[in-house]
């Protein structure tokens, strides 16, 4: 069965008696308006309610969570840095970086020197410097002394990647977090709330997009 338009329905009540006066209608029509808004307001208000009691459970737990949050707040770290990285066209992940810098300062290392030089599993290196070679930016050998160990070197183009990082790249996140950390004192805990909270508040680009348009005006 076609279904009357609104305006026809309303009609239709008024002539069927079941309506018996225009402003009925009228007093209708506010109550069902007031209706909806009545419920899409209270949708909004009990959603808002929802999100204010899920806490940050990590950061209320305190010392109990430690090693996730300092897990967390490395993440977002290396997402920052990432994205400055990505801005100069560096062809490598974040986490990638201090494997090509302990290269680069200590000369050649078998992996398992390189793993404890950075202070990861060995298995990590090993996936990560397989990545690399496959980019040509560091080269895996045998050793020479021992064939068991496997010997790993910058190629030239990482060599001048990490040189470009260390021009392009370090100034701009030590001037980061130098503002971030200035002046921070007091228990641990404390501090890192701090910390998380300005990350959250401006991300490293901006701060840099910030500081130089400071000195511009200067």
């Amino acid at each position: 069965m076609k279904q009357a338009p609104a305006g026809e329905n309303w009609r239709g009540l008024f002539y069927a008696g079941i309506v018996r006066h225009p402003l009925q209608i009228h007093q209708m029509k506010t109550g069902l308006t007031f209706s909806i808004m009545y419920y899409i307001t209270s949708y909004i208000i009990l959603h808002t309610k929802r999100i204010a009691m899920v806490d940050d459970i990590v950061r209320r737990k305190g010392y109990l969570t430690l090693g996730s949050r300092m897990r967390r707040i490395g993440e977002k770290l290396q997402a920052e840095v990432q994205q400055l990285m990505d801005e100069q066209d560096m062809p490598i992940q974040a986490n990638q970086y201090p494997l090509l810098t302990a290269l680069y300062e200590n000369g050649p290392l078998p992996v398992g020197d390189l793993a404890e030089a950075l202070g990861v599993s060995q298995p990590g290196v090993t996936r990560n410097v397989g990545q690399l070679a496959k980019q040509g930016i560091v080269s895996v050998q045998r050793g020479a002394k021992d064939q068991r160990k496997t010997v790993v070197a910058l190629t030239d183009p990482g060599r001048s990647l990490v040189e470009s990082g260390q021009k392009d790249v370090w100034p701009k996140i030590e001037t980061c977090l130098a503002d971030i950390l200035s002046g921070q004192s007091g228990p641990l805990l404390e501090q890192l709330d701090s910390l998380e909270d300005a990350l959250k508040e401006m991300s490293f680009a901006h701060r840099i997009a910030k500081t130089d348009g400071s000195k511009g005006n200067g």
